[in-house]
């Protein structure tokens, strides 16, 4: 009997130790989870294109006019941060967390090249009006430009901090300005580039940050709610009223009008020459993350998975949601 006894014992630890062994998990890739946070988005230059990426490692290319899914663009392994348009809207530069920055051709989907060294997470990219310059910046303390599209390292500029979160050249291509968590902004003539002037524009980190079409102005968005006008020449500004939410994007829409994406799910479109806001675009449900805009077209990307397009003009009614599904993630 006590044979018999010792015998179960062993059998049923045996069965134990095999329904506790690990398992080998099935293979999945990010695009068989939920849907992807869309944290960029740009629309081509004169083209009917715009291009999306997110936490699901893809990029996707969208038609404007139909708001359908065209390609899906398959070369990244992390979460894809950045995305840009040449300014001949011949190729699509995007980077994230993987720290590889992939040159596509937006019309084939083709990927045409990859760019640097692989020395930081990539949070933030621009090219320069005449398309031969790319501006680097992300989670390391400087500023990579490459030239384009040799994709050589041409200079490298020195940083406020290791996390870079903003860059963008000013229209007439003469001056380059990034930003990220110190809340200042850092301008450098491109020609010189070795002596920077720092305005110490916000307390937190800057989130959002643009040239205006003029390029006698940068607007910034921070982490505190707070947006600001800041004069190029005198570093002097204003700050808008502040908001009750998160700040995490923006984009000038003319000269004189600002569309701000919020952590409370609104786009606010300010007037800049009254400092009033005029509406509040609604639809999301997650935090709007990123907004590009195009000849009074609006193009909005957020946590809740989709991406929507609204014209500025208009009631302020949701805008089309173009392809995604929701995901209602804040």
């Amino acid at each position: 009997m006590h044979r018999m006894q010792t015998c179960w014992a062993i059998c049923l630890l045996g069965l134990c130790a095999v329904g506790m062994a690990p398992r080998p998990a099935a293979a999945q890739t990010p695009a068989d989870m939920l849907p992807p946070v869309v944290t960029a988005v740009k629309m081509q230059p004169g083209g009917d294109l715009f291009a999306t990426a997110g936490d699901d490692h893809l990029v996707r290319i969208w038609n404007r006019e139909t708001g359908e899914l065209e390609r899906r663009l398959d070369g990244h392994l992390d979460w894809v941060r950045t995305v840009a348009f040449s300014p001949d809207g011949a190729a699509l530069v995007t980077g994230g967390n993987d720290r590889t920055i992939v040159v596509w051709n937006p019309a084939t989907g083709e990927q045409l090249a990859q760019l640097g060294d692989k020395s930081r997470a990539i949070a933030s990219m621009a090219f320069s009006p005449d398309g031969k310059t790319l501006a680097v910046v992300g989670f390391e303390q400087s500023l990579q430009l490459f030239d384009f599209p040799a994709g050589t390292l041409n200079r490298t500029l020195d940083c406020p901090c290791r996390d870079m979160r903003c860059v963008a050249f000013s229209p007439n291509g003469t001056l380059l300005a990034s930003a990220g968590r110190t809340g200042q902004i850092r301008l450098w003539n491109v020609a010189a580039g070795d002596q920077p002037r720092d305005l110490p524009v916000h307390r937190r980190r800057v989130r959002g940050m643009a040239f205006s079409p003029d390029g006698s102005q940068i607007a910034s968005a921070s982490e505190g709610g707070e947006v600001r006008i800041t004069a190029v020449d005198s570093g002097q500004g204003f700050e808008l009223p502040r908001l009750s939410a998160k700040a995490l994007s923006l984009v000038y829409v003319d000269r004189n009008t600002l569309a701000v994406g919020c952590s409370d799910n609104t786009i606010r479109i300010w007037n800049l020459s009254n400092r009033t806001e005029i509406k509040q675009l609604r639809g999301h449900t997650g935090s709007v993350s990123t907004l590009d805009s195009d000849k009074g077209t609006l193009i909005s990307g957020s946590f809740d998975a989709s991406q929507r397009q609204w014209p500025v003009g208009g009631s302020g009614a949701a805008g089309p949601q173009l392809g995604g599904l929701p995901a209602n993630r804040k």
